[in-house]
């Protein structure tokens, strides 16, 4: 499975990212994941 580095994600940008995953209790990766597959539009739909 490739990995990928995200580079000049913004303060508050980072900030949402960690306040998702922390709400769900989810790892940052996951959340990542899952707003990538939502934005190609494979993913399930959550409220962001």
């Amino acid at each position: 499975m490739p990995d990928f580095l995200l580079r000049g994600i913004d303060n508050a940008l980072a900030e949402r990212i960690k306040n998702i995953a922390r709400e769900r209790n989810w790892s940052i990766n996951d959340v990542i994941l899952s707003l990538v597959r939502r934005g190609l539009g494979e993913g399930e739909e959550f409220p962001v």
